[in-house]
């Protein structure tokens, strides 16, 4: 993050989220200390400081969004303008009954109590079923190779991913960054693939699409577009398994969304 903002030049906050899981969906921890709740106070104060909605996309474990949501729902009512779930499968596997996907299983109880947000929800299941790691029509995962994307990247940048996926043990981020490019290890990054789940809800977070040629553009331009959220209705119990079906409605009951592609 302190690389980012340095090539950036935009400084954005960051808070620690906590390692203690909630025991069920209503669970709101008042037992925390100060610095587990940190990340979810962190949540609350932005919501409370922003003068406009603000959308949250959910990446890892849900425990403090999940928290924040219950300790203060109706704030989430009045100023979380949606939810991103990048987080569980759109259908079990048959041939691994009971399995969660991996985001799912770090707090099923966090994962579940998303489900019960009086804001809108954006369900971006990482499968479409459960651990079948190809790309299907309910879920988000797609790859690319390394070449075919971040080789017309400058070298900042590239340290700075070599930098992450590395993961570097010298905490001198700014030497890092001062030092030339090591072009050999460059290169052999470009030579593997990336797996990637979350770019649907960030394009739309931000009123993008994406068409079937590549294109991003704006949601209102009502063009043809790679993938589309449609209503739902969905259960999901405190052990993070859900049902769901969908409504054929505008709008559905507690306005549940689930992403869905329509193009390859």
């Amino acid at each position: 993050m302190a690389q980012f903002s340095r090539l950036t030049g935009v400084v954005a906050p960051v808070a620690v989220g906590t390692s203690r899981l909630m025991t069920g969906r209503n669970d709101t921890r008042p037992a925390d200390t100060r610095e587990d709740g940190g990340a979810a106070r962190f949540v609350l104060d932005t919501l409370r400081r922003s003068a406009e909605p603000v959308a949250i996309s959910v990446v890892g474990g849900a425990t403090d969004i999940a928290v924040a949501s219950k300790l203060e729902p109706e704030l989430f009512a009045a100023k979380c303008a949606a939810v991103y779930l990048n987080a569980g499968s759109a259908m079990p596997n048959p041939d691994r009954p009971g399995k969660l996907e991996f985001n799912v299983e770090l707090n099923p109880s966090g994962y579940a109590a998303l489900f019960d947000l009086p804001c809108p929800l954006y369900w971006c299941p990482c499968w479409h079923m459960t651990e079948h790691h190809a790309v299907g029509r309910h879920g988000t995962f797609w790859r690319f190779p390394h070449r075919d994307v971040l080789t017309g990247l400058r070298d900042d940048l590239k340290k700075t991913l070599l930098y992450m996926f590395d993961q570097e043990p010298s905490h001198r981020w700014l030497t890092y960054l001062r030092r030339p490019l090591d072009e050999r290890n460059w290169e052999f990054f470009l030579d593997h693939w990336r797996n990637m789940w979350s770019t649907a809800s960030l394009l739309h977070a931000a009123g993008q699409t994406v068409t079937p040629d590549g294109e991003i553009v704006p949601l209102e331009a009502g063009c043809e577009a790679v993938f589309r959220f449609v209503p739902i209705t969905v259960t999901c119990t405190d052990d993070g398994q859900t049902e769901w079906a969908a409504t054929g409605a505008e709008t559905a009951p507690r306005r549940w969304r689930r992403i869905e592609t329509t193009a390859r």
